[in-house]
């Protein structure tokens, strides 16, 4: 796998007009080549005590894919690390189901167009201040034919009130219609050979479920 690594540019106006935007959107201190990434909030003000939910926008450009928490037989997945201030505490990554990427003899997992992660926030109930700025540095991949790890640095403030107000955007409500649902099935594994497993599931209504992937949640070898 080739790797090329090409200089962050600074995006002056994305810059601006995520300024513009407020606690709706995050600004960023940098945006790479191939996709581009936003930091978002559906509030206007949030409540001490609340926990609530921030999105992480990857967009890669046309024909580029970036990767699920399993990236698969290859490449990476999107890495973020936070910087909160004490009394806010940011909870795992939420993902949208992937779709199956063939690459050769290898099968890799992942998302061409824009993919939304969600993040649960938790404020504690003392907090004390009126803000609370938040920053992360978020790492990725993204590949076409080459590969080229991406970097961006994002930052949002939302204001503390006491109530949680919502914004007029949807796209919370867009991205939990396409995260994963629990199924609370039974579940047998049996070895078929020495290079096939079989999953059997119970109850799911044939009607319902006329076709099966398998994503293994995981990156250990099976």
């Amino acid at each position: 796998m080739k790797i090329m690594i090409k200089k962050l540019v600074t995006a002056a106006f994305f810059l601006c007009f995520f300024g513009v935007m407020g606690s709706l959107f995050g600004a960023f201190e940098n945006q790479p080549t191939y996709s581009k990434a936003a930091l978002l909030s559906p509030y206007t003000q949030v409540k001490a005590g609340d926990t609530l939910t921030l999105g992480f926008s990857l967009t890669p450009i046309k024909g580029w894919h970036s990767y699920w928490k399993n990236p698969g037989d290859s490449g990476a997945p999107t890495r973020l690390k936070w910087e909160v201030p004490k009394g806010v505490t940011v909870g795992d990554l939420q993902w949208p189901l992937p779709e199956r990427i063939p690459a050769g003899p290898l099968v890799n997992y992942g998302y061409h167009d824009e993919t939304l992660l969600l993040i649960p926030v938790t404020v504690d109930a003392d907090y004390a201040s009126d803000l609370i700025p938040i920053r992360v540095i978020a790492n990725w991949l993204v590949c076409e034919d080459v590969c080229v790890p991406q970097k961006a640095v994002l930052t949002l403030t939302l204001k503390v009130g006491p109530e949680t107000l919502r914004s007029q955007e949807t796209w919370l409500e867009s991205a939990l219609k396409k995260m994963p649902t629990l199924v609370t099935t039974s579940v047998s594994v049996s070895a078929v050979d020495a290079r096939t497993v079989r999953l059997s599931l119970a109850t799911l209504d044939p009607k319902n479920s006329q076709t099966a992937l398998f994503f293994p949640d995981g990156s250990v070898p099976i």
